[in-house]
């Protein structure tokens, strides 16, 4: 049985402590739904996830096998996927939804976002929104390609999951990306699954790295010699720590619309693509973004052409 289990709903984030020698499971429970990731080492929060590092030493998008490397001038693997059910590669070129990226593309204030999300969920250690850091994507493929970076949503079944194994103490936070609007997670927020369980034996003996301290230029070593890292940038949860997620609950609500003849033979047709979804509703959604993407947005963010 998983030490911890959590079922992280759409307009939240959770933001979880993970002991060395632990698998965090970040689970698809609907399928389809992409997952915002930022790490932080818990004995000094101003270590964490580097997105830049990571495409250095693993390329555009990481898979299993590689680690998720700490920025500069830590430079060190803060964790590993040791398993990943779909086979897939993750994104670690684009940065986190913003509110500002939607009010761009939309004219829409105030829509829920990565950004914003993960700033309230890492709030409950006593970090800012200054703190959030380029993601992991989970589940959002990527790439490049005449000089310009894209990306598409991968195809997730329920139970699909990724597995990453801790090298040291870390927070991980993480959230349901708020994307309904450009179809990285399938045109509507839905729930994933966290849960926690330690590393069996295999897992150690082929993955986990012994611990050490830091990779760190001279020059910052000679800045740190002798003096301890100050208490304020070791992690601690705040007691009094209440969410306020701005957009959550989200809710949706269902209407019936009628169909031509005409309409319904071009909705057999793009189901048959699988990039629409496979019910009539989410295909007849998809749709409709997709032709206000194409019309009235100002910008799409994917920078990819849909097919």
């Amino acid at each position: 049985m998983p030490a911890a289990d959590h079922v992280i709903a759409p307009g939240t984030g959770l933001a979880l402590p993970v002991r060395r020698g632990q698998v965090l499971r970040i689970e698809q429970i609907r399928g389809g739904q992409g997952v915002d990731v930022n790490v932080f080492a818990m004995a000094d929060h101003r270590e964490r996830f580097g997105a830049s590092r990571t495409r250095a030493m693993h390329g555009l998008s990481i898979g299993a096998g590689d680690a998720l490397w700490s920025a500069s001038p830590r430079d060190r693997p803060l964790m590993t996927i040791v398993a990943d059910s779909a086979g897939l590669r993750h994104d670690v070129t684009h940065p986190a939804c913003s509110a500002f990226e939607y009010e761009f593309a939309s004219g829409v204030a105030h829509h829920t976002s990565c950004a914003e999300i993960q700033a309230e969920a890492i709030r409950a250690w006593r970090l800012t929104p200054d703190d959030v850091h380029d993601p992991l994507n989970l589940w959002l493929e990527s790439g490049a390609e005449g000089g310009e970076l894209w990306w598409r949503a991968a195809r997730t079944r329920p139970g699909d999951h990724v597995e990453l194994l801790a090298h040291t103490g870390v927070l991980v936070s993480l959230n349901p990306c708020g994307d309904d609007l450009f179809g990285s997670s399938c045109f509507e927020v839905a729930p994933v699954r966290a849960s926690l369980r330690p590393a069996g034996e295999d897992e150690r003996s082929r993955w986990l790295l012994p611990e050490r301290p830091a990779l760190v230029s001279q020059q910052t070593t000679r800045q740190l010699r002798g003096r301890p890292i100050p208490v304020e940038r070791k992690l601690r949860r705040d007691p009094a720590y209440r969410p306020r997620f701005a957009t959550a609950p989200l809710r949706s609500r269902p209407f019936q619309i009628e169909l031509p003849p005409p309409a319904r033979a071009r909705i057999d047709g793009l189901r048959a693509w699988g990039t629409f979804g496979s019910s009539d509703g989410e295909i007849v959604r998809a749709a409709l973004w997709r032709w206000w993407q194409e019309r009235h947005a100002r910008a799409d963010p994917s920078g990819y052409p849909w097919k």
